[in-house]
């Protein structure tokens, strides 16, 4: 038996058309390999992007991947998105033992950690202005002087003006940086529309509610009380 082999006058080189697969095969081309040739292993493409919940599959395109490729990922904000729709569809179910975290600790003036709802405000609003709900359905500001404008429910977290739907918070804490209190006094409504104040109001026919207390100069917890007092 002789040993197969090519010969100087038998050899015609080819185009390397080496296929990557999944089981050897002999091939039927009677054509030869140069030393030198190249082998298309690698293609210039970019690796597709993967998207969340892909299902895995087998690829078909016969390339090998080098072992430093990157396939694109979704960005932050997709995912974020993602989340947020997720929650929104089927809501919190907090397990035995967990909670919710409300943060105290606030670094950046004029910032809010709490339960917050956009409502429409029945009149302008400044930051930190606090209100009442009234029966046209809209916030409008509490004054301690009339309690027709009580009790205290909300306070703004930013400007927002009349007529205008706007996030206030319901409960949390926020941060000013202009504030001075004293820390761990209480916070009453205040006889000046929308203002909070740490002077319980006196007088004949004042309103007297707790709207929340100073953890520090600057620091306030908004927990407004569900009970007040109109003064005889």
């Amino acid at each position: 038996m002789k040993a197969a082999y090519w010969s100087a006058d038998s050899y015609v080189p080819g185009t390397p058309a080496v296929v990557l697969g999944t089981a050897a095969a002999g091939g039927s081309a009677g054509t030869g390999l140069r030393t030198d040739c190249t082998i298309v292993a690698f293609d210039t493409t970019d690796p597709s992007t993967q998207a969340l919940g892909d299902t895995a599959v087998v690829g078909s395109v016969a390339k090998a991947a080098r072992r430093d490729h990157k396939h694109a990922m979704p960005s932050e904000a997709t995912v974020n998105s993602l989340a947020v729709a997720a929650v929104n569809a089927a809501g919190i179910i907090l397990a035995t033992a967990k909670s919710v975290e409300i943060k105290k600790v606030l670094t950046g003036d004029h910032t809010v950690s709490g339960i917050t709802v956009t409502l429409t405000a029945g009149e302008n609003f400044t930051l930190f202005q606090v209100g009442y709900l009234k029966s046209d359905g809209k916030i409008w500001l509490s004054d301690a002087d009339a309690i027709a404008t009580m009790p205290v429910l909300y306070i703004a977290t930013a400007a927002i003006s009349a007529d205008t739907a706007g996030i206030f918070m319901k409960i949390g804490f926020a941060y000013d940086a202009s504030w001075n209190w004293t820390v761990g006094g209480k916070l009453y409504a205040s006889g000046t529309a929308g203002a909070i104040t740490q002077t319980a109001p006196t007088g004949s026919l004042k309103v007297v509610q707790i709207v929340g207390f100073a953890h520090s100069a600057t620091i306030i917890e908004f927990c407004p009380m569900s009970g007040y007092l109109e003064l005889a």
